[in-house]
């Protein structure tokens, strides 16, 4: 069972193999900007029924954030709220909570980090730079073939796992690749602004190197050039 029809839940329903026993929830809120209450109850009052009709489930996979460990956005409501949602889902008896940085796909939400810079660029909006901001970002479908493999050797119990690049990426960093990709400058102003933090994913080192998944060298260039091309 799949929960969710936005860029997470149709990445995971075009593969057939994944077990019947396994729900899936991929209809949270995915806007690490949402201070929306009502796009916060509505992912509570879905996930409370979900988790009441699959309490037989042998998995209940939640997506959640790294941003619960951005130090900047610690006490926002959006942090806030999914850690309220950890705590349900784990009261799940067999439950895998997937704390995922910024995930890049088709149809993925053009609030997040990566679709602001390319649509600034590409329509030639100025922009404020964070000068000491980084950020994390994967491909939905390196996501979908971690949690699979994760899913189907789970034994050691683990019920919160990062699923995220292993390199950061500065802010300008990643405004250099896309005016590369668009071939067009970008038009910001740069704020001393912004924190460093990094992401523990030493529970999918081992599955990384397993499915051959390369982050090095011009991966983001990579993304750009399978989704927005």
């Amino acid at each position: 069972m799949i929960y969710g029809n936005g860029m997470l839940a149709n990445a995971f329903s075009k593969h057939t193999d994944i077990r019947s026993d396994i729900c899936i929830f991929a209809s949270g809120v995915s806007d690490s900007g949402c201070e929306d209450e009502t796009e916060f109850r509505r992912e509570r009052i879905l996930l409370e029924k979900s988790l009441k009709e699959n309490a037989s489930a042998n998995y209940f996979i939640y997506f959640s954030s790294c941003s619960i460990i951005d130090r900047s956005i610690s006490d926002s409501p959006y942090v806030n709220h999914k850690l309220q949602m950890e705590s349900l889902v784990l009261k799940h008896p067999q439950s895998i909570v997937f704390r995922l940085p910024q995930v890049i796909g088709p149809r993925g939400n053009p609030k997040n980090f990566v679709n602001f810079l390319y649509r600034s660029i590409k329509e030639d909006r100025e922009f404020e730079l964070w000068e000491k901001a980084t950020r994390n970002i994967i491909d939905v479908d390196d996501v979908v073939e971690i949690v699979k493999y994760y899913i189907d050797g789970v034994s050691n119990g683990d019920n919160i796992v990062n699923v995220a690049n292993p390199f950061n990426y500065s802010v300008i960093e990643v405004v250099n690749v896309i005016e590369s990709f668009l071939n067009k400058k970008a038009r910001y102003r740069v704020l001393s602004k912004g924190v460093k933090y990094a992401i523990d994913i030493s529970k999918i080192s081992t599955i990384i190197q397993k499915k051959n998944i390369s982050f090095e060298g011009d991966y983001l260039m990579k993304i750009l050039n399978k989704y927005y091309s």
